[in-house]
């Protein structure tokens, strides 16, 4: 199951566990494109948008883990 939701304010976090990281890196590039017109369009103003993918074993890392390592990341 995939899962899409707010974390700490302003950060969004999608948990896709079936998905290989190139097409995780795929969708990331779609959404940061996607977003930056958005804002140019609405606010017309540039936006930056950092991503950070993180390949979390089945078996392995906690959510806090895996979150610790992804703001490391960005």
């Amino acid at each position: 199951v995939d899962l899409a939701g707010r974390y700490r304010g302003e950060k969004l976090v999608l948990y896709l566990p079936e998905t290989p990281v190139e097409n995780a890196e795929h969708l990331a590039k779609r959404i940061q494109e996607r977003l930056r017109q958005i804002a140019d369009t609405v606010a017309g103003y540039p936006l930056t948008v950092t991503c950070a993918i993180v390949p979390a074993p089945q078996n392995g890392q906690s959510g806090e883990q895996i979150s610790a390592m992804a703001l490391e990341v960005a």
